[in-house]
């Protein structure tokens, strides 16, 4: 069974959530995965992430996604 969710941050260095944003959530049809982008604070983007459901992304991340 594979990781429930995958941070990838860019320069290596390992995630923080007081200094890389998970500002989105989307969804992808073709690998059926969960994803986003992580952005400094400057708003540039400095890594993604992809999960199996938003409640693992959540979790890994430590935020809370408003959904529409």
């Amino acid at each position: 069974m594979g990781a429930k969710c995958t941070i990838d941050i860019y320069s290596g260095e390992a995630y923080d959530k007081t200094r890389h944003v998970a500002r989105e959530l989307f969804w992808s049809d073709d690998s059926f995965r969960y994803w986003g982008w992580l952005y400094n604070a400057a708003g540039e983007v400095v890594g993604d992430y992809t999960a199996e459901t938003a409640q693992d992304a959540e979790a890994a991340l430590g935020v809370r996604f408003t959904y529409n």
